[in-house]
């Protein structure tokens, strides 16, 4: 029983870790709240190392998003930014829902929000 305490400790720090990292390039509070007020579901930190967030669609199945490297809409409200963004991923708006490109779309670069 100790082993896996110690397993599941160490599980929680590196989501702090990661927690904390994420804030460099994101704002995980405006993401979890637009996704809520989108009516999607909760959105959670990213397992993967390499994305930000992740979310489980209607099915079930994870989706992970969100270079982890990259700044996001966001983190900077950079309108110019923003601009080049949309009109590299235009594509992405019309993703089907709960696809990676929606929610980075919706969720990361929504100028709505």
């Amino acid at each position: 029983m100790k082993h896996i305490n110690n397993i599941l400790k160490s599980r929680e720090d590196k989501n702090n870790m990661k927690s904390d990292e994420i804030k460099k390039y994101s704002n995980p509070e405006k993401v979890k709240k637009i996704a809520k007020m989108m009516g999607l579901n909760p959105v959670e930190i990213s397992t993967r190392k390499d994305k930000k967030y992740m979310i489980y669609d209607n099915e079930g199945h994870v989706k992970h998003f969100g270079v982890m490297l990259y700044q996001d809409y966001t983190k900077t409200n950079d309108k110019d930014k923003l601009k080049l963004f949309m009109n590299r991923n235009h594509r992405w708006y019309d993703a089907p829902k709960y696809s990676p490109a929606y929610l980075s779309a919706y969720l990361l670069w929504n100028p709505d929000y």
